[in-house]
């Protein structure tokens, strides 16, 4: 089996209190989803469990923007191009799957990622790279602190991350 989103918009404001209204919608949804459910391993009616397996699910040319109204003037930040997949999703939660990530920014700069996650217990191997991100981004939350100017400029760098049963290695 096969699973696709493509051509979707997101968009996340950070209000003058700091508040995601993002974060906000889906603690709700986890909330919702914390309720008991019945376990897998009893299988229903005393069968088998239940089994399941997507070779791949994947996201494809969405968009997102980011508003913080927190500072003034507001800041917008504008990613394209996103797209991520995942392999080999089951009920074998410990099985690593391979993911990758990406996204180009509206106004300079590209992030890709590449590497594998297993659920449970959360483990994480990812080679991830930023490469001639606009500097210009940051201005709005420099002004904030400083009385620097970022006028032009691109950073850029690679590395992995991991993460492991005992926390971050």
């Amino acid at each position: 089996a096969h699973a696709a989103l493509s051509d979707g918009r997101i968009g996340a404001t950070r209000d003058a209190s700091g508040r995601l209204d993002l974060v906000e919608g889906l603690k709700k949804f986890l909330q919702w989803r914390a309720k008991p459910a019945a376990s897998a391993v009893e299988g229903e009616g005393g069968g088998p469990p239940w089994r399941y397996r997507i070779d791949k699910a994947e996201l494809a040319g969405f968009t997102a923007t980011f508003r913080d109204e927190s500072l003034t003037p507001a800041a917008e930040i504008a990613i394209e191009d996103i797209g991520a997949s995942i392999e080999g999703i089951s009920e074998d939660l410990q099985a690593p799957r391979p993911i990758s990530a990406s996204f180009q920014a509206r106004d300079g700069g590209r992030f890709e990622a590449r590497g594998t996650v297993a659920p449970v217990p959360f483990v994480a191997d990812i080679q991830v790279r930023l490469s001639d991100l606009a500097l210009k981004l940051a201005q709005p939350y420099v002004t904030a602190t400083t009385t620097v100017d970022l006028r032009g400029g691109t950073v850029s760098t690679e590395g992995r991350a991991t993460y492991g049963a005992r926390g971050p290695a």
